[in-house]
């Protein structure tokens, strides 16, 4: 499964609304996965791809939590 950069999706386990984010190299800082330490690094079509190396784009993204304004 890959989630299209901007694409606001909710995420499993807890259903948290996250905004797919391009970023530049495989930092995961600021994922919601990585943050909550269950991140999801190898190719998982439950959460979606997120490295490169899995995407159609070949773009490295995060899943950045929505603030309360964002919701």
């Amino acid at each position: 499964m890959e989630h299209k950069k901007g694409e606001i999706v909710t995420l499993p386990p807890y259903d948290i609304k996250a905004r797919v984010v391009e970023v530049q190299t495989a930092d995961c800082r600021g994922c919601y996965y990585h943050d909550n330490n269950i991140c999801c690094w190898d190719h998982d079509d439950t959460h979606g791809d997120c490295n490169a190396k899995y995407r159609k784009d070949h773009k490295y993204i995060i899943f950045k939590p929505l603030t309360d304004e964002e919701i």
